[in-house]
């Protein structure tokens, strides 16, 4: 490409030309490099510009292309999008800005589509997986912890022990023993800890027990149900899932079962969709040069 400086003797020059071959010989004067435009331009808006419209479709391909390869680096998709001045001047032109602008958005909107499907069932999955291994560890989970859970709250009562409501006289609506349990993450453990000791007033325990490297089940114990719907919410609003509580209607083995079915029909929805984003990704990286070596010449002939 032209550096800025000559050796030999330069002339100024006007061409006329019509306007139906103006983008041709721009391209082609462009690809020898021996020749230098004056912007005749200069003093008018944008919007009286001749090519202002087309220049703009540019730029909203452009932003979509780096759209896609944002998420080709997500997927850990190898793709090749380095533009050097050879390419612009050995590539031909032959390809519209309506035809790329079509692909692209085709593309763009494939992946969009499967993008979100596949993070959604991925979650789906993963909240499955979740409540299986919180389903299927609670009994044991619970039954290492309800002494110490009923010590710590004050629920055990000696022999000598008078309660003030005796149990048969107590109503179904009486504050209870509960516990909700879930899954959190390493990262999330110290927050949600803290959050549950303050929404509760410390009127509740929190048990966790490690499952993998970055997850762990927890079961939080407390009384009353004003502190079931405020940890519900708390649930909520950090994004934890909660698995299991212990006011369900059904029987966890019965819960059990139904998530290990559902796990197997996600697991072949999920990677369905992974397989077909995955193929749409690979051909989209083939073409990512193409479409944005034509997009640079079609700008620098505008």
């Amino acid at each position: 490409m032209w550096s800025g400086f000559r050796s030999e003797d330069m002339s100024y020059v006007q061409i006329l030309l019509p306007s139906a071959v103006a983008e041709e010989f721009v391209d082609n004067i462009g690809r020898e490099a021996c020749m230098e435009f004056t912007d005749l331009n200069a003093g008018f808006q944008p919007f009286q510009r001749a090519y202002t419209k087309d220049i703009m479709k540019i730029q909203e391909i452009e932003r979509r292309i780096k759209e896609i390869e944002a998420q080709l680096r997500e997927y850990k998709v190898p793709f090749e999008s380095d533009v050097s001045a050879n390419d612009l001047k050995t590539r031909p032109r032959g390809t519209t800005i309506d035809t790329i602008a079509k692909d692209v958005n085709k593309t763009y909107s494939e992946l969009k589509s499967q993008g979100s499907a596949e993070k959604d069932l991925h979650k789906q999955l993963s909240e499955r997986e979740a409540k299986i291994e919180v389903l299927s560890q609670m009994e044991t989970f619970l039954s290492q912890r309800i002494a110490l859970v009923e010590e710590r709250l004050g629920l055990a009562e000696s022999e000598d022990a008078v309660p003030l409501i005796p149990r048969d006289e107590r109503r179904p609506d009486d504050v209870a023993f509960k516990y909700i349990a879930g899954v959190v993450t390493n990262a999330q453990r110290v927050s949600f800890e803290r959050q549950v000791y303050l929404t509760t007033r410390g009127n509740s325990l929190v048990q966790f027990e490690a499952i993998s490297n970055d997850r762990m089940v927890f079961a939080v114990f407390f009384l009353g149900n004003q502190f079931q719907r405020l940890l519900r919410r708390l649930c909520q609003f950090m994004n934890i899932f909660v698995c299991y509580e212990s006011d369900s209607e059904i029987p966890r083995e019965v819960l059990l079962q139904q998530a290990q079915s559902e796990r197997a029909e996600d697991k072949r929805a999920h990677l369905a969709t992974k397989k077909l984003l995955m193929r749409i990704m690979r051909e989209a990286a083939t073409q990512l040069k193409g479409w944005k070596i034509t997009l640079i010449q079609e700008k620098g002939i505008r």
